[in-house]
Parts: structure tokens; C-alpha cells; sequence
């Protein structure tokens, strides 16, 4: 199910972002760029309470999936923004990043947007 990202899932959603980034790069970061876990609740825990921002997790009857954290206008633009996208690895290639991608598009549009970024690493 997805459904809003609230206060209580930051902790979740910094461990999942960790595991999918670490799972993304691999060897290629030093894990030591990476930041805390600590600092990336911090981060979550202020995204979850920006108004300007919004977040959606895919809930699998409590334990957490992925997250995708979204926005808009993006700056100085009448663009919406998807900020990050996180699925965690066990849940990789179940279609779980595709469905949270898809909601929040739907979600973008219902406010009005009609296009949106995604900032990518290749």
C-alpha cells in the first residue's frame, strides 16, 4: 500500500535510504561520505515536516518498501520535482520504485503540474 510518509518513519525511511544507497554504489563511495544514520533521520524528520514538501512510502503491513520524496514548484519554476526515490534492496525489481514513481506523478498533476523533474545519477 502506499500512503503518506509521516513524523514516525523517519527513522525507517534513513535506514532504507542507507541500505539503498550503499547497494546502489557500491564500492564506488567511501562510507564514510555517507553521513550517519543519526544525521539522516535529522534529514527526514525536517523533510516530513516542510509543508512545501511531501513524501509517500509503499507500506508492506508495516515494514517499508521504499520512499519518494517530492516537491513543487521547483525553484523558481512552475515544475514539480521528484527529490528522491528509495527502494530498499530486498523489495528491488518488485515494481516497488515504479509504483511510487507513478503515484507521485498522479499526485503532481492533481496539484496542477504539468511536468516534473527527476535528477538521475547515470
Amino acid at each position: 500500500m502506499i500512503r503518506a510518509a509521516a513524523q514516525g518513519d523517519a527513522d525507517t525511511i534513513a535506514r532504507l535510504q542507507l541500505r539503498a544507497v550503499v547497494r546502489a554504489a557500491g564500492e564506488a563511495v567511501d562510507p564514510e561520505q555517507l553521513g550517519t544514520v543519526e544525521e539522516r533521520v535529522a534529514g527526514w524528520a525536517q523533510q516530513l515536516a516542510d509543508p512545501a514538501r511531501s513524501a509517500l512510502v509503499f507500506d508492506l503491513d508495516g515494514l517499508l518498501a521504499g520512499v519518494v520524496a517530492f516537491a513543487g514548484p521547483a525553484a523558481g519554476t512552475a515544475t514539480g520535482e521528484l527529490l528522491a526515490l528509495y527502494v530498499d534492496p530486498p523489495a528491488q525489481g518488485a515494481g516497488v520504485g515504479g509504483a511510487l514513481h507513478d503515484a507521485t506523478l498522479d499526485r503532481l498533476r492533481a496539484a496542477g503540474f504539468g511536468t516534473a523533474w527527476l535528477w538521475v545519477f547515470a
